[in-house]
């Protein structure tokens, strides 16, 4: 008699804390703003190394790193060339889609600032970069051909700096060296 009470208040204990569980959430989620302003719409994280997150700030989190990391590699593109480490030679590989039309951002590499800024508009890419000093990097604009890939305006064959490599997978690959870059293509 002893244990089969003794499990039964068991249960209502479990029953009541999982209830106040699922009140505190629906609770939490009505009061809590969570919100992500920093890496895409201001060109980098906030200065407390914060995603605005009002109950955590630790940039260090791997689950907020991980994103972080994500939409350094894949949104921006910027990705370390595992031949020559330490971004001495870096690949600026942005992959648009997926409903986003802008992105904008950086990385603090140890050489310097790595920036990477791309649109879609009227059917049209728009590419920026910045490839710090003493760098250089292979760029990806999506592009139908080579010829179409403008650099401020005029062909990027004529760019001073920048050198073509190959097409691949629906995008004009160029080599570039140090330097601010603004490529197009239609």
């Amino acid at each position: 008699m002893l244990k089969s009470s003794y499990l039964c208040y068991q249960r209502q204990f479990c029953l009541l804390l999982a209830l106040w569980l699922l009140l505190a959430c629906a609770a939490f989620a009505q009061t809590t703003a969570f919100t992500y302003q920093g890496r895409l719409t201001d060109g980098g994280s906030p200065a407390n190394g914060s995603y605005d997150l009002q109950f955590m700030n630790s940039f260090n989190h791997y689950a907020i790193g991980a994103v972080g990391e994500w939409m350094d590699r894949v949104i921006l593109g910027i990705n370390q060339d595992d031949a020559k480490p330490a971004y001495e030679h870096f690949v600026i590989h942005p992959y648009p889609g997926g409903g986003l039309t802008w992105a904008k951002g950086s990385y603090n590499s140890m050489r310097g600032k790595i920036e990477s800024s791309w649109s879609v508009e009227g059917g049209g890419f728009k590419l920026d970069v910045t490839i710090p000093a003493n760098t250089s990097a292979t760029v990806y604009v999506p592009a139908k051909n080579a010829e179409s890939v403008l650099e401020s305006g005029k062909p990027a064959s004529q760019a001073a700096g920048v050198q073509f490599a190959r097409m691949e997978g629906g995008a004009a690959v160029v080599e570039v060296q140090a330097g601010r870059y603004r490529f197009a293509a239609p």
